[in-house]
């Protein structure tokens, strides 16, 4: 029935069933998560963050903030995208490894999170291996409803970094509902431009 909502339903419906199955004792992590998703997806995101923090029973900004857990199946945690290119594996923060194959656009860690309006700063500790060319990856946070609203970025990380902290300041306006917070590497214009190296991350806040 729950899947059948999550095609069909309006999101009052699946809000009500939601209540229901909870009332019952019928939730899980697995129908929290997809149930999320899927009013993330209508763009409903206040709803689906009040859904998914009730489950959790606690609200925060960022989850999982030293990548100490695997990520859950929600809006609200971190995906964590792999490719040829490009190896990511937790172990004790977060490896981002670049393999030196490919000119690679990379936007495969990512975060969504709800916020009410006002001033914030993403803050990241880092530290970096043999970064290669003049692309390195950075973090980006925008609203994914609208980047044209907010979209601002940190500086790039590139070539060997010891262990520090990097952060860009930022303002939600009215409006913006939703953040998305993104690792990424544009590709490069230049000859040299297959980016190898490893970037650590240690923690996020």
């Amino acid at each position: 029935w729950l899947g059948w909502l999550r095609a069909h339903g309006s999101d009052q419906d699946l809000g009500e069933t939601w209540a229901w199955m909870k009332g019952n004792r019928l939730l899980d992590e697995k129908s929290a998560g997809e149930v999320a998703w899927t009013l993330w997806d209508r763009r409903s995101y206040g709803t689906a963050y009040a859904l998914w923090t009730d489950w959790l029973g606690t609200t925060q900004l960022l989850a999982n903030t030293r990548f100490d857990t695997a990520p859950r199946e929600t809006p609200f945690d971190w995906t964590l995208g792999s490719s040829p290119a490009v190896a990511v594996t937790r172990a004790n923060g977060l490896d981002v490894r670049f393999s030196g194959t490919e000119n690679v656009a990379f936007s495969g860690v990512r975060q969504f999170t709800v916020v009410p309006p006002g001033r914030y700063r993403l803050s990241a500790e880092v530290s970096s291996d043999n970064l290669t060319t003049d692309q390195g990856p950075f973090f980006r946070i925008f609203d994914p409803a609208n980047p044209g609203r907010l979209n601002v970025e940190s500086a790039p990380i590139q070539g060997t970094v010891m262990r520090t902290w990097i952060g860009v300041e930022f303002t939600v306006t009215r409006g913006t509902e939703a953040l998305a917070v993104e690792l990424e590497r544009r590709p490069s214009q230049n000859f040299d431009n297959r980016i190898s190296g490893t970037l650590h991350i240690h923690q996020v806040s």
